[in-house]
């Protein structure tokens, strides 16, 4: 079938630019069915190669990992404000009337940080895939486990945030010039494989670079579990270090509930 669509396809173009008489077609069908194979692999190549394009990142996905991930530090820092709200409105103080350690009040605050940026980043996937279709690939697992160590690494951040900065105030206005850096920074304001070598090595210090390249995995390259661990214990590492600079830097300047 494809050497006839091929010959027939070739004649026809042939006649009809007076490039060849008809009286000399039957001569050439055998030099022509000689070639055919080759013309047959050629299209098949081209075959396989507009499949393969398909994966190729669209702008609405990519920037729905891209915003999605700096969205979560805009989030984690308006969670970090409240410790401050909570000093200011003198809740810590009712708080502690409970028979409960200034580390379980301080875990508990943390613990909520996470939760709703969770919760915020989960509605961002399920909302994007439903109404603009963008496929976050096909392990769920792995979406699970890439969101879940985002989150732990962008809470991490805010916690340190949060311990280095004096009121609200600071940390309303420093907290969102930070997620604009870090978005840019780390690929979402446009793909990190554009970056010149300088700013593309400076992006690996975000934990957005590690996220997005995460998710980009599952997406595109049709990645697992195994395949994200990289980006996964990189994310890890750097929340275990953000909350540990965080934690310290809270005690070692007095943050009490007193």
């Amino acid at each position: 079938l494809k050497r006839r669509i091929i010959l027939g396809t070739s004649m026809g173009i042939l006649v009809a630019k007076n490039l060849i008489n008809p009286a000399e077609i039957q001569q050439l069908i055998p030099v022509w069915l000689s070639e055919i194979e080759n013309m047959v692999e050629l299209i098949q190549i081209d075959k396989k190669t507009e499949k393969r394009m398909d994966k190729n990142p669209m702008a609405m996905e990519y920037y729905a990992v891209g915003m999605g991930v700096m969205y979560i530090l805009f989030a984690t820092n308006a969670g970090a404000e409240t410790i401050f709200q909570e000093r200011r409105n003198k809740t810590l103080e009712r708080i502690k009337v409970a028979p409960v350690s200034e580390r379980e009040i301080l875990g508990g605050k943390l613990f909520g940080i996470f939760l709703i940026a969770l919760l915020q980043f989960v509605m961002i996937v399920f909302f994007t895939r439903i109404f603009y279709r963008v496929n976050w690939g096909d392990s769920i697992l792995g979406i699970i486990i890439m969101i879940l160590s985002s989150v732990l690494a962008f809470s991490g951040l805010s916690t340190l945030l949060a311990s280095l900065t004096k009121s609200e105030e600071q940390i309303g206005n420093i907290g969102p010039a930070l997620a604009m850096i870090f978005g840019f920074m780390g690929g979402g304001m446009w793909p990190a494989f554009a970056f010149p070598d300088w700013l593309n090595m400076v992006s690996k210090f975000t934990p957005n670079r590690w996220a997005i390249d995460g998710f980009l995995k599952l997406m595109y390259q049709g990645g697992g579990v195994v395949s994200i661990l990289p980006e996964v214990l990189v994310l890890l590492v750097m929340a275990a270090i953000f909350f540990s600079l965080g934690v310290f830097r809270m005690r070692e300047k007095g943050v009490k509930v007193d």
